[in-house]
């Protein structure tokens, strides 16, 4: 196995450790509240974390890639 393997599982390690974070830190869009019609949020209650969220959201989605990506291309290494 060669260094460059060696980093790139890492990277994969990195990109899944990443990912578990984030979609934990994430706020459910839903629930038993809204389905029974529960009372609503105030425009301040529901823009009071906006931009943590998008942050949140946005690093799920490149650690996402990163994830694709790297055990894609570490799949086709072993392969050869």
């Amino acid at each position: 196995m060669g260094a460059f393997e060696i980093i790139l599982g890492a990277v994969l390690v990195l990109a899944s450790i990443i990912i578990i974070g984030t979609v934990t830190l994430q706020e459910t869009k839903g629930g038993l509240g809204s389905l029974y019609g529960g009372a609503g949020d105030s425009f301040f209650d529901k823009n009071l974390n906006r931009t943590r969220e998008a942050t949140l959201l946005r690093a799920t989605k490149f650690a996402g890639i990163c994830l694709f990506a790297v055990t894609i291309l570490l799949g086709f290494m072993v392969a050869r």
